[in-house]
């Protein structure tokens, strides 16, 4: 899950940053070059980040299993977190990185 977390964050830093540069950097064959590469390592990312959360797509009731551990969805995990928020917050990353691919 810690590779879920940073694949995302490098992809959001890059998605800012290309907001940014865009603005001083655009028409520059090299970079654009580079943009392109880094865009197909990051739908790449996205793949990998959909996969790591495939169970998302579980319901948030009952006995669910989620990257804290497996429970009751209205118990509280080993770190105080009850694992439907756990579940949900799964669920949310699985359909972002879907929508990012």
């Amino acid at each position: 899950m810690k590779a879920t977390e940073g694949l995302s964050g490098a992809a959001t830093l890059y998605g800012l940053l290309g907001i940014l540069f865009t603005c001083c950097l655009g028409g520059v064959a090299f970079f654009a070059a580079v943009a392109v590469v880094l865009d197909v390592c990051f739908v790449g990312a996205m793949v990998a980040i959909a996969i790591m959360t495939r169970n998302g797509t579980q319901q948030c009731s009952g006995r669910v299993d989620t990257p804290l551990g497996s429970g009751e969805s209205n118990a509280e995990s080993p770190s105080k977190v009850k694992y439907e928020f756990a579940c949900e917050l799964q669920k949310v990353t699985f359909a972002v990185a879907i929508i990012g691919m």
